[in-house]
């Protein structure tokens, strides 16, 4: 167990495979407890605002830490559910591949939830500003989040649909093969659908600076380039018209 400074002032704790040095913790601020693979719980550590639990494959349970901002959690497979903690602001989820639901958490602003691939559906949380659900293989349609800037489901093979979200910059869907349709979101300004091989059209957007739409083999038009920057349609065999 090892105390160390941050640059921020704040009092941060390294976990070693001792977890027995957790007992009785107080004043921590940052809890580092990467690759304990022995760790089955973390205790309540009141005043803690950052928690790390990177490759804890024990781990199955989770506190409702009263005040934590950030929760990290890569590769722990045993993790099936996350505790409503109403002042949490991010929450990444990688590799957490029995996680079967995510809780709507007032006042969240960043949700990263890649390669969860027991997911089925992400809540509707008002202003939340970025989402990524990468490799999420389960997820079929990605709501309506009131306040969203970025949104990045790479490879989410069943996603069928993304509703329009009023707002969104910036979206990333390369490879969502079952993905037809790209919304018509006036707000967006770089559009990544790499191999979306059911795409047919990419819609006039008019504040679009950067478009990659390569692979995208069913694609055959393009309805506005009017300030883009970047383009890159190539191995878009079915394309037809470009407009200038």
């Amino acid at each position: 167990m090892e105390f160390l400074p941050t640059n921020n002032g704040k009092r941060k704790l390294i976990v070693d495979d001792d977890i027995s040095e957790l007992t009785g913790i107080k004043d921590i601020e940052i809890l580092d407890c990467r690759d304990c693979d022995l760790l089955t719980s973390i205790p309540n550590i009141k005043g803690l605002k950052e928690l790390h639990c990177d490759n804890c494959t024990s781990l199955t349970l989770l506190p409702n830490i009263k005040g934590l901002k950030e929760l990290h959690l890569n590769n722990c497979p045993m993790i099936t559910s996350i505790p409503i903690i109403k002042e949490l602001r991010t929450l990444v989820c990688i590799n957490c591949n029995s996680l079967t639901s995510i809780p709507n958490i007032e006042g969240l602003k960043k949700l990263i939830l890649n390669n969860c691939n027991m997911l089925e559906s992400i809540p509707n949380i008002k202003d939340l500003n970025v989402l990524y659900c990468q490799e999420c293989s389960l997820i079929t349609s990605i709501k309506n989040m009131e306040g969203l800037k970025i949104l990045n489901c790479i490879g989410c093979n069943l996603l069928t649909s993304i509703e329009y979200i009023e707002g969104l910059e910036e979206l990333f869907c390369s490879k969502c093969i079952l993905l037809n349709e790209i919304p018509n979101i006036l707000s967006l300004k770089f559009l990544r659908c790499e191999g979306c091989t059911k795409l047919t059209f990419i819609p006039n957007l008019k504040g679009l600076k950067y478009l990659d739409c390569r692979k995208c083999t069913k694609l055959t038009f393009i309805s506005n380039l009017e300030g883009l920057k970047y383009l890159d349609c190539s191995k878009c065999t079915k394309l037809t018209f470009i407009p200038n």
